[in-house]
């Protein structure tokens, strides 16, 4: 007989700590993104999609009958867009993360739900859901963790019914509850933009599950259909270039970098090692090594230090500039007055919209 299985996914800002009551940003660690501004970690893209979304498909998959984001009020602004592309999962704020996990747990028993998984949306782990379920059904305790070969992850089984009053999970995970269950598969902490990258950096090289999505048009180069690449350019592997990306004369994209989309990168420009994130312009004849790059902020591992440039021949955003949200303040106005206009897509298009020489990605590539 199938059992009712629901899940809540934990997103909670990144400077009040981890679920483990760790704090994310300690000190000798590389800036975090509240030093760019830029999406919360979750929710940057690698390859095209985020590794939350990823995790919502990788739950979906499990056949878990109902999911609720619980979405620290710090961070609502920044998941509308994932609001409307998962429009069957329920969103709600969150001011107090455990304490709405209490009553999801609640609101799930009240509808038949029996079990529920419990994910950290700040890890990225390649977990097998339906192993784990399985596991928890067969054991006799309410609640059931996760640990991978080191350390205890922010994952567990519950039962609905396990907490039937508010304050028991007010301000306190599930420590020293349960069974634990051991993990093989690949994990990853993403506690700060270093760790974004060694995640890509781990893709790349086969470490794990997650690949580059579109075309491998040769042995590690992953190039998205509507690129346009200049006949000039060169990607070398290990390197992916995403949807509506433009590469111009002479670029080099090499060494585990990856561009995201509706980016351009100019003429006689060399990315090594380094991401750039969506609607990112990098100008003319730059060497740009070790760093995350987005709008005009440019994050370098190697020195430790966020850069802005109000330059914008060297970096900037191409994104309309009554769309580019300059704050935390400013993505809060943008979120409410344009969550639900459609009106966006259409200027970010039309600002991305070039006349330059290009290939075909089948094109072979100069090596």
């Amino acid at each position: 007989m199938s059992v009712a299985v629901g899940a809540i996914v934990l997103l909670q800002s990144e400077t009040k700590g981890s679920f483990s009551g760790a704090s994310r940003l300690q000190a000798g660690t590389q800036p975090g993104t509240e030093s760019l501004h830029i999406d919360p970690l979750p929710l940057m893209q690698v390859f095209g999609k985020s590794t939350l979304e990823r995790t919502l498909d990788r739950i979906a998959a499990c056949g878990v009958q109902d999911t609720t984001v619980l979405v620290d009020e710090d961070l609502w602004p920044y998941v509308a867009k994932l609001r409307s592309s998962f429009s069957g999962l329920h969103f709600d704020v969150a001011d107090d993360v455990w304490f709405q996990v209490g009553r999801t747990l609640r609101k799930f028993r009240d509808f038949g739900i029996e079990h529920a998984l419990i994910v950290d949306g700040y890890s990225y782990m390649e977990a097998d859901f339906a192993a784990l379920l399985e596991f928890h059904r067969q054991q006799s305790h309410m609640v059931t963790r996760v640990h991978d070969a080191m350390l205890p992850l922010d994952l567990w089984v519950a039962d609905c019914d396990a907490f039937l009053e508010s304050d028991e999970l007010a301000h306190r995970p599930f420590s020293g509850k349960g069974n634990t269950f051991v993990m093989k598969g690949y994990t990853k902490r993403i506690a700060t933009t270093k760790d974004f990258r060694q995640l890509i950096v781990d893709a790349f090289l086969g470490r794990c599950q997650m690949h580059p999505s579109g075309r491998e048009i040769r042995p590690g180069v992953w190039i998205e259909e509507d690129a346009q690449i200049s006949r000039g350019a060169r990607v070398v592997a290990p390197a992916y270039v995403g949807h509506g990306v433009t590469i111009n004369e002479n670029a080099l994209i090499t060494r585990c970098s990856n561009v995201e989309q509706c980016s351009q990168v100019d003429c006689f420009t060399a990315l090594e090692d380094t991401t750039i994130l969506p609607h990112t312009y990098v100008g003319i004849s730059l060497d740009v090594r070790h760093s995350i790059v987005q709008g005009n902020k440019l994050l370098n591992f190697e020195r430790g230090v966020v850069i802005q440039s109000d330059d914008v021949s060297l970096f900037r955003s191409t994104l309309p500039e009554e769309v580019q949200p300059k704050s935390p303040f400013d993505l809060v106005r943008i979120a409410r007055t344009q969550e639900t206009s459609h009106s966006e897509e259409a200027q970010v298009q039309e600002c991305y919209a070039k006349s330059v020489p290009s290939i075909n990605p089948a094109t072979e590539f100069e090596s």
